[in-house]
């Protein structure tokens, strides 16, 4: 559904359902699930212009991170 939104330029509402992606995937210890999720919050990130909040995700992706997302 992310996916999907970031698409239709929803990129907002793709934050929100990556969000909640990453935090599933986190309930079920499924890193490649965490990963895919978190680059989707990257790409939404990038495109609403929000550089810092892109890198934090990348340095999570980096150190293996189940932090979950608020």
């Amino acid at each position: 559904m992310a996916y999907t939104q970031f698409l239709l330029k929803d990129y907002k509402n793709s934050v929100s359902t990556s969000k909640q992606s990453v935090n599933e995937h986190i309930k079920i210890e499924n890193y490649d699930g965490v990963k895919a999720s978190r680059e989707m919050l990257i790409g939404n990130y990038m495109k609403l212009g929000l550089k810092e909040e892109a890198s934090k995700e990348a340095q999570l992706i980096l150190d293996k991170s189940f932090k979950l997302e608020s």
